[in-house]
């Protein structure tokens, strides 16, 4: 079995074994085989439904707690990204910082800005020049959740960190660097299909 790549956030004890879970869960459950045409464009024999896991309750449970541990140190007040795939990620983690010391607030930014309401591409608790945490369940190209980024910072917030469930390592670390944002991934695709 090969490393796993450098996106890959390290945990230790519990944690560790609660990411090694989470992986045995998403390859129960999330890995599937056909042929695909992937939200870059690209096909592949592949796809990753994380979808599948962040609406199991066990699932859910571990991308929460995983999510949450990895943000610990990083001063972010905020966690969302692109709906709809962020919003029940961003509310696990939500949730798990409740009664902690570091309570975080839930925020997604909509694929384009409403006609109505407030208007805007940014619903939810996201407090201005707050720094945030984007999630994201899979990483290909990191075109996504860069967009997310953008609309973050365009409100204006700081985006410090793009956390994704899974890496499918086709681009989006390089693409996150160069948006200059730190990128981590709880599992990567070569850890799945090992």
């Amino acid at each position: 079995m090969r490393a796993a790549p450098a996106s890959v956030v390290p945990f230790t004890g519990a944690h560790e074994k609660m990411r090694h879970r989470l992986v045995e869960v998403l390859r129960e459950k999330a890995v599937l085989r056909g042929s695909f045409v992937l939200a870059s464009g690209k096909t592949s024999d592949t796809y990753i439904d994380v979808r599948k896991v962040v609406l199991d309750p066990e699932g859910l449970h571990l991308i929460g707690e995983l999510i949450f541990q990895a943000l610990q140190g990083t001063g972010v007040v905020a966690v969302g990204g692109l709906a709809v795939g962020a919003v029940p990620i961003s509310a696990a983690v939500c949730m798990k910082s409740h009664g902690t010391s570091m309570p975080l607030m839930g925020f997604f930014v909509r694929k384009e800005e409403k006609g109505h309401g407030t208007g805007g591409r940014i619903s939810g608790n996201l407090p201005k020049g707050s720094r945030v945490a984007v999630v994201e369940d899979v990483a290909t190209t990191g075109l996504s959740a860069m967009e997310a980024v953008t609309q973050v910072r365009n409100f204006p917030a700081e985006p410090v960190i793009v956390i994704a469930v899974v890496d499918r390592q086709e681009g989006a670390a390089a693409k996150f660097a160069e948006g200059m944002v730190e990128f981590r991934a709880l599992t990567s695709i070569d850890e799945l299909l090992a």
